[in-house]
């Protein structure tokens, strides 16, 4: 029997280590797929083809053990002749199993409601929130901004007939705008905002008022009582979400120009005229020029594609000291508006597709980094089966994401999958018909 009970412990030891490696294969299994469907979205986009989403709902898995033991049959009682005290252990006597199982239950995310908050531009809010995680602030910028535009006061330019758009596209034509004094590109767009400060700030946004109960919406005399029960539903009133926009943050402005130094010793000059211009609105600023805009009201049409945190983003940038280098010298003459518009999660995708297929090293290629990080926006392999951190198979091609390296991407897949759960609501994850189909 001692023997039997060790047994049975072994059993046991047998459970938990099916349960611990079916946990750990779960984990890994999971976090490949997640990576997997997001560089196959990028190819797609890269091909000009549909996305398509999914979600993982429920994973279940089970974890059996059984064991049996049994001592040989023999006879007792006297007068036995000596067959009858003969007896032999069985095939059968000891016996053990164990078994484990699993399902994963999974959902196409193609809901009114999903596809609404995937084409919404990215609330300044999320990046603001980004930005908090230690994200690199030019990646941030170079993922998030879709267009940057320069344009005179609308006092001077009602029409904007002088104003100028660039697009962060990795196509020339779309990039770069070429003006008499020269030529300038996003790039140049890119060492400006990272120059200036460029940053985000969040406030909480104002309570909208509460209609008055009063008819002549006159206030009570002083010594009126009221004689009616105090109402509780400013308890239950849904707090508004925080508002977000962008705004240049003169700590992050000396840092990025200290960074730069070292990079260009001979940029002396340069940065001193950087650090004299006037950048607006100024983070946790309270002048004239650095006032939030006013929230837009409550009522029809004020769903999160209206909300001021979303979309664009106006600045005003005014130099005083010529620089030598255009994005900062167009603004010399008087102070410019600096719209910048933000991406949605879906142009996104289509973006780092765009990436991918055309392939612009110079683009592609960011800033000098202190630690000898990634220098490449977007880093995918064609043709490589081994050394990755995922790969998928595609249209008779092999796409790898290097398993060494490739850091930025990394970091990009992880603000794409947040950017998805951020989007993704309980709406979206609805029971589904199951359909069956069964061969005639």
């Amino acid at each position: 029997m001692l023997f039997a009970a060790g047994y049975l412990a072994a059993c046991t030891e047998v459970v938990d280590l099916t349960t611990e490696s079916r946990y750990a294969q779960y984990n890994r299994t999971t976090d490949w797929a997640k990576n997997e469907a997001i560089l196959l979205n990028i190819i797609r986009a890269s091909q000009n083809q549909p996305l398509n989403f999914l979600v993982y709902q429920a994973y279940t898995g089970t974890a059996t053990a059984a064991a049996s033991a049994s001592s040989p049959s023999f006879i007792i009682g006297p007068n036995r002749v000596a067959s009858q005290k003969q007896y032999t252990f069985g095939g059968g006597t000891l016996a053990a199993s164990a078994m484990g199982t699993g399902s994963i239950s999974v959902q196409n995310l193609d809901t009114q409601d999903f596809y609404e908050a995937l084409l919404s531009p990215v609330d300044f809010t999320n990046l603001n929130e980004f930005e908090r995680q230690g994200y690199p602030r030019e990646l941030l910028f170079r993922l998030f901004t879709d267009y940057v535009s320069l344009k005179p006061p609308p006092e001077k330019d009602a029409q904007g007939r002088k104003g100028y758009i660039f697009y962060n596209d990795p196509l020339h034509e779309r990039q770069c705008y070429d003006l008499q004094q020269g030529s300038v590109c996003f790039k140049d767009l890119v060492e400006f905002a990272l120059l200036s400060g460029l940053s985000s700030e969040i406030r909480a946004a104002a309570q909208p008022a509460q209609p008055s109960n009063n008819k002549d919406n006159s206030p009570s005399s002083p010594n009126t009582t009221s004689t009616q029960p105090k109402s509780s539903s400013n308890s239950n009133t849904q707090k508004p979400p925080p508002e977000g926009r962008l705004c240049f943050d003169g700590a992050l402005a000396n840092y990025e120009r200290t960074k730069y130094l070292h990079h260009h010793p001979d940029a002396v000059r340069f940065l001193e005229a950087v650090r004299a211009a006037d950048y607006h609105p100024v983070c946790g600023g309270t002048g004239p020029r650095d006032i939030w805009p006013r929230t837009p009201s409550p009522g029809k049409g004020s769903g999160p594609s209206s909300s001021p945190s979303a979309g664009t983003n106006k600045l005003e940038v005014d130099v005083k000291i010529p620089t030598g280098k255009l994005i900062w010298d167009m603004h010399m003459t008087e102070h410019s508006v600096v719209e910048i518009g933000t991406r949605s999660t879906f142009a996104i995708y289509n973006f780092l597709g765009r990436l991918l297929s055309n392939q612009d090293k110079e683009f592609n290629m960011m800033s000098d980094s202190d630690d000898g990080d990634d220098q490449q926006l977007l880093t995918v392999v064609k043709g490589q089966p081994a050394g990755c951190f995922i790969s998928v198979g595609f249209d008779l091609g092999v796409y790898c994401v290097p398993l060494e390296g490739a850091a930025n991407t990394k970091r990009a897949f992880s603000i794409l999958s947040q950017l998805l759960a951020l989007k993704t609501t309980t709406g979206d994850l609805q029971l589904q018909p199951i359909f069956r189909l069964q061969p005639q």
